[in-house]
């Protein structure tokens, strides 16, 4: 048998699986492959593919679950389907009033590059956003259709280049199943990343790695402005994002208005980034937040060290709870927890990557110094945990607690013990209260004096931070600069330029002959 009659039989198999487990998956994929390749199926599997989609009950949104993801496969494969058989009579529909799925595909692409994404940074679900987008903009038939996809999914590469560390997604998100990991250990949607803008040679597992194929067969490719800005850096820099939901889409997800404000800090071989939310309730999807970390440049083994108190309940020990919040500055980072005392899991759990190449541990006094050669990573708890060396996890029951966590290049001190003395001195004089809300003060390696206060205040040098839609950028960091809710994204690097005007779907490029 040859390849090609495998590959007709395995569609044909897909075919007769569909089922109501997630058919938002399985439909989109269906009409992404038979519009690719329909010139290969031959008539006889043509038709299987045209009958089962007349057929399925399942194109319809109000017959299965939907988290953000699934509604954009399941609108995209909607959309997809009328492309094919525009003069076919389905046996379901989108919705009512939207039956091919056209107009919820135009807002939420309004509201990505206007507000930012749902489902923001995920390495498993970015690709579900992503991929729907890259079907649209290279399938549709519809001209403004294909433009907007294709403009919405470029700026979804450009809010990750900048966070790319050479196989690590150096940002929070609001859904990973596997933070913990090593820089190889790619996910669906670091796959992709990793496709665009290169790292480490994927190791496992092997399955994810399918995520990447429909981008390899496509005609599209990142401008290069996005691949530098991904890869060619040689100095440290900060990056702000903000993703605000429901934006456009408020009546359409009946879900409260969230807004998620991050920071990372980028360096050439490590990065540090964290999260500060505006959320009136915890939706269901938010317990697999990763809300902070630190993440390296390493050849083998895990590179990501955070700590939380979990959630425990879409993922085991994983998935950060609300009751935690963040003030970050540069490769500095403070939290303040303050669990209930109802709370099922009263507790810190804290994940250290295993063989640093050397360590200082001072954990029964809450304190622990790790050497990992391209990164030293100082780590305080207010109060003593059970990390045993050569361990990956400590788990130590609490209720309010202060962390500090702070990192710096492997070379910027002579050794981990000179990098343990400056901090320790410095961690000496830290300020910690548990009452009447739990609050830290701590004083960075560059001097800035950070104060945090659980729900009452964030400073730096007594300044306080603003949080907030219209202090916060959409997108800044050296090279690009958008605002929440504005129509101009502009992105420089060296002589090259690119904006965009969502204002009017276009985008524009310039070459700076002045420029050194």
């Amino acid at each position: 048998m040859g390849l090609e009659d495998e590959a007709r039989q395995q569609v044909a198999a897909c075919l007769d699986r569909l089922h109501p487990n997630d058919p938002p998956f399985q439909l989109w994929a269906c009409m992404d492959t038979y519009l690719r390749w329909q010139h290969r199926y031959g008539e006889t599997l043509r038709e299987k593919t045209r009958q089962a989609m007349l057929a399925t009950p399942f194109f319809d949104r109000r017959e299965t679950s939907m988290t953000e993801n699934k509604n954009v496969m399941l609108a995209a494969a909607a959309y997809l389907s009328h492309v094919a058989w525009p003069d076919s009579d389905f046996a379901s529909r989108f919705l009512p009033d939207d039956p091919h799925g056209r107009e919820t595909l135009l807002a939420t692409m309004e509201e990505y590059v206007f507000f930012g994404e749902r489902e923001h940074n995920s390495p498993t679900y970015y690709v579900h956003h992503y991929g729907p987008l890259r079907s649209l903009g290279d399938l549709a038939h519809d001209e403004q259709m294909r433009r907007r996809a294709n403009l919405t999914a470029e700026w979804m590469l450009a809010s990750a280049a900048p966070q790319w560390l050479a196989g690590h997604w150096a940002a929070p998100t609001r859904r990973v199943y596997v933070p913990f990991r090593a820089q190889s250990q790619y996910r669906a949607s670091t796959a992709l990343l990793w496709l665009f803008f290169g790292g480490l040679m994927p190791t496992r597992p092997a399955s994810e790695y399918s995520f990447t194929v429909q981008s390899a067969v496509s005609d599209y490719r990142p401008p290069q402005i996005l691949v530098d800005i991904a890869t060619q850096r040689d100095a440290a820099y900060i990056h702000r994002e903000t993703h605000h939901s429901p934006g456009p889409l408020a009546e359409f997800y009946s879900t409260p208005e969230m807004s998620y404000y991050s920071t990372t800090y980028m360096t050439p071989d490590y990065a540090v980034y964290s999260m500060v939310e505006d959320v009136p309730e915890w939706p269901r999807w938010n317990d697999q937040v990763q809300r902070w970390g630190v993440c390296w440049r390493r050849d083998r083994g895990e590179s990501v060290l955070f700590l939380l108190h979990p959630t425990n309940t879409k993922v085991r020990n994983l998935g950060a709870s609300r009751y935690e919040q963040v003030l970050q500055h540069q490769d500095t980072l403070l939290a303040v927890l303050d669990v209930p005392a109802d709370d099922p899991h009263p507790e810190l759990r804290g994940y250290i990557p295993r063989a640093p190449e050397d360590v200082i541990d001072e954990s029964d006094r809450g304190r622990l110094y790790l050497d990992y050669g391209t990164v030293r990573i100082g780590l305080m708890v207010t109060q003593g945990f059970p990390w045993k060396p050569g361990t990956t996890q400590f788990v130590t029951p609490l209720r309010r607690a202060g962390v500090v966590v702070e990192a710096a290049a492997g070379d910027a001190h002579e050794s981990l013990s000179a990098f343990r003395d400056d901090l320790a001195t410095r961690l000496d004089a830290a300020s910690w209260t548990a009452d009447p809300n739990p609050a830290l003060a701590f004083t960075s390696r560059d001097g800035k004096k950070l104060r945090i206060i659980y729900d009452t205040s964030r400073q730096v040098d007594g300044v306080e931070l603003v949080y907030s839609l219209e202090h916060w950028p959409l997108l800044e960091n050296p090279w690009m600069q958008q605002m929440v809710g504005g129509h101009i994204l502009d992105i420089r690097y060296g002589p090259e330029r690119r904006t965009y005007d969502f204002s009017q779907w276009q985008v524009t490029t310039h070459h700076d002959q002045q420029h050194p």
